[in-house]
């Protein structure tokens, strides 16, 4: 009788010992997500969207000896809107 008793605290002291670790690794997990989460809510704040990146590809230039210029562009995928392209030319010379 006196083994059963002992062998049964063991396995109350082990269950009791078990559930209290499950307890401290939960309440880790929340402090850590707590942490965390400020960081990423208040950090993202200072993130600047005000470039994006556009893919773009010229896809023919002609240029005529009169001073015209015609190209033809082919807008790959991103994200931004497009309101005006500006093109510089340049010679061998350097001259634009």
């Amino acid at each position: 009788m006196q083994r059963i008793k002992k062998e049964l605290r063991k396995a109350q002291s082990e269950i009791i010992t078990t559930v209290l670790i499950i307890l401290l690794v939960l309440a880790a997990i929340i402090i850590v997500w707590n942490v965390v989460k400020r960081t990423v809510v208040t950090g993202s704040e200072g993130i600047g969207t005000g470039a994006f990146t556009t893919q773009l590809e010229i896809t023919e230039a002609k240029l005529w000896v009169t001073g015209g210029a015609e190209v033809k562009v082919h807008r790959g995928a991103g994200e931004g809107e497009i309101t005006s392209l500006k093109f510089i030319f340049e010679n061998a010379k350097k001259s634009t």
